[in-house]
């Protein structure tokens, strides 16, 4: 080692010598002073008390439910850590907070970072210039329902991002006296929950949605980040909501399937709250990455989008197309183009209820090139490939179909190569805990084709639902209003948010849509308003 070299190192333990005995001398003690306090405050006033006081040594609590680190709060409530932030070294800082719902971060009184609001776990940053010695840090954390926690970092010159390291955090030991309610709090009962990522308690898919509902979802933590599902389908595959399988129309992938209670439905439409959508959280089958769903030219799985992982937007027109889906009785087909082939799927659940098989059964056709469909994550090594099935722990994924079709593995994806043919292909994927190539083969050489199925089915909504309309009674005004009565407290448990009303060319009749993704067909919009019918349509 030279002597320039050891001058640095003797320099920078200077330095931090110098820190350390400022903290002392100020009579700091390591860790930030958090102050939890019941209710959601967007600035907590000054003369609330706190529920819970204490001192943490870092602002570093992974998402989880449950109470919040053993505060005794896990829904609504707001929480504040503050203290001080001691700098070896000059420069410009990054600060990021990671939360679920809102935090902000704020550095001499002033916010460097604004992650505010409603919203399942995210990440926003900000910078600021920094001296060598103390500063003033305030970390504030919001928190509405569902999963609960809030990360902070920073990234000091030249160095990576971490959690703000407790050997940086100090506080007044005068300011850590803050009175609350002791007796209060250790009566307090505690909510366990787990620790981590997804570990909501899923649910069944409500039954009164019918058989799928729209709406973004959150899948899991892949290799690449959040897999989320923005243009999401949420199929139900049996009469109690239990099983169910997630589409993404702008992939064109089977983004998720289960077969138990797995999936939490927050957001707007289900439980009123804002920057929410739903969350795979329960025991699921399979999953994919926001990824393709089908390979493009050449066996290309690359996702051709731009932007931060998972990407927005529909894949390009001439690699696949979303079409839309067809709803018969309890089943329900999806359309789409891949390339020049047009494709026919309908999921549905086979099998014994103790040992339920989630089917992907599609119909091709016009299909002049090889196509690769994507089947399902898997880990690299554990694999077991054999013939037309493929196991994984307790898992097997078997395909059947009247072409010479194989499964192949690239990487962490499974997925199935089909061969370019004249006429229809008729293909299906099975996803079950037992190996069940012979219920799929079976399946192959009895179905039906899918389409007569996209002619329509019986009605399912039973009889319209019949309101009475106001007519107006405004008198010596440019106009009268009339008043079209919506079904509130309908007997199919439908909340009636309008979202889009158009009338058809009859004059009489208009096509109703609503905030939760269903389509009303009025009728009865005449001069006197006496009988108005809501069909629901769809």
């Amino acid at each position: 080692m030279n002597l320039k070299s050891l001058i640095q190192i003797n320099a920078l333990c200077i330095m931090a010598s110098t820190v350390f005995h400022q903290a002392q001398a100020a009579n700091l003690k390591p860790g930030l002073v958090g102050e939890y306090f019941k209710g959601r405050f967007k600035s907590i006033p000054a003369t609330e008390k706190p529920f819970y006081v204490r001192v943490d040594k870092q602002v570093s609590f992974a998402n989880s439910t449950g109470d919040f680190q053993g505060s005794k709060l896990g829904q609504n409530f707001t929480a504040r850590w503050r203290g001080f932030l001691l700098v070896e070294k000059s420069g410009e800082y990054t600060f990021s907070t990671a939360s679920d719902d809102g935090s902000r971060l704020l550095i001499d009184g002033k916010v460097v970072v604004d992650n505010w609001g409603d919203h399942s776990w995210g990440k926003k940053s900000g910078s600021t210039h920094l001296s060598f010695g103390t500063h003033p840090i305030e970390i504030q954390y919001d928190q509405g329902g569902g999963e609960c926690g809030v990360i902070a970092y920073w990234m000091p010159p030249g160095g990576k991002e971490t959690p703000i390291p407790a050997s940086a955090l100090f506080h007044n030991a005068e300011d850590a006296n803050i009175a609350y309610d002791k007796k209060a709090w250790e009566k307090a009962n505690s909510s366990k929950g787990k620790p981590g990522n997804n570990t909501v308690p899923g649910g069944a898919i409500p039954l009164h949605f019918g058989n799928f509902i729209g709406t973004a979802v959150q899948v899991r933590q892949d290799e690449f980040g959040e897999n989320r599902a923005f243009r999401g389908t949420v199929i139900r595959l049996d009469k109690d909501g239990n099983t169910g399988i997630l589409f993404d129309a702008d992939t064109m992938r089977m983004a998720a399937g289960w077969t138990k209670p797995s999936i939490k439905f927050e957001g707007l439409p289900f439980t009123g709250s804002h920057g929410r959508f739903p969350i795979l959280s329960g025991d699921v089958l399979f999953t994919n990455k926001a990824l393709p769903g089908w390979a493009g030219s050449e066996g290309n799985l690359s996702d051709p989008r731009e932007g931060d992982y998972p990407r927005l937007g529909p894949l390009p027109k001439a690699w696949a197309k979303y079409k839309g889906l067809y709803i018969n009785g309890e089943k329900t087909l999806l359309r789409y183009t891949v390339g020049d082939a047009e494709v026919l799927e309908y999921p549905y659940l086979a099998g014994e209820e103790i040992d339920p098989v989630i089917i992907r059964h599609l119909e091709i056709k016009g299909q002049t090139t090889p196509l690769a469909l994507v089947v399902a994550d898997v880990p690299q090594s554990e694999i077991k490939i054999d013939g037309n099935s493929a196991i994984v722990g307790g898992i097997t994924f078997s395909v059947a179909s009247n072409r010479k079709v194989k499964f192949v593995q690239e990487g962490t994806t499974l997925s199935v190569q089909i061969p370019a043919a004249e006429g229809l292909s008729k293909i299906l994927v099975g996803y079950g805990q037992a190996s069940a190539a012979p219920l799929f083969q079976r399946e192959v050489d009895g179905t039906e084709t899918l389409e007569p199925l996209t002619k329509g089915g019986p009605a399912r909504w039973g009889d319209p639902i019949v309101t009475k309309g106001e007519l107006g009674n405004e008198k010596g005004k440019p106009y009268v209003v009339d008043r079209i009565t919506v079904p509130y407290g309908n007997p199919l448990e439908k909340q009636m948010r309008i979202g889009g009303f158009d009338f058809f060319s009859d004059g009489t009749s208009a096509a109703v849509s609503t905030w939760d993704g269903d389509v009303w067909i009025v009728k009865g919009i005449d001069e006197d308003l006496d009988e108005i019918t809501w069909k629901r349509f769809a």
